[in-house]
């Protein structure tokens, strides 16, 4: 049932405006908490996948290399897996660093600089 600016449907309580989804309201607006929370979830897996291709890769190059196939592909994979764990480990205390470090500045009042040449004081 159409409402004028809302779209009930009868029977379940659910409600919304026409035409908009819940995510793109107010969450997809630059600063916002839930695009700023999807930018640190999508680092923290290229931090891992990267680390993970990256010892693959390098197994594999050296398996080619050494004719040792696949020992090395699964030392490199195994490897990289650890590297990229120690990548999202870091990341990860970088961005708690933040958050606390955002915390604080949040909690704190704001002041106003003191300028002494204002006209109006003289």
């Amino acid at each position: 049932m159409y409402t004028g600016k809302s779209f009930v449907v009868e029977g379940c309580g659910v409600s919304r405006s026409l035409g908009r989804h819940p995510l793109t309201l107010n969450t997809m607006n630059k600063g916002s908490g839930f695009r700023q929370g999807l930018g640190y979830a999508i680092r923290l897996g290229a931090e891992l996948a990267v680390g993970i291709l990256f010892g693959a890769a390098l197994g594999y190059g050296a398996d080619r290399w050494l004719g040792t196939s696949p020992w090395l592909l699964a030392l490199g994979i195994l490897l990289g897996t650890g590297a990229g764990f120690m990548n999202v480990f870091r990341a990860a205390q970088e961005m708690e660093k933040l958050f606390e470090e955002e915390e604080v500045r949040k909690d704190q009042p704001e002041t106003k600089p003191d300028n002494d040449n204002d006209p109006k004081k003289l």
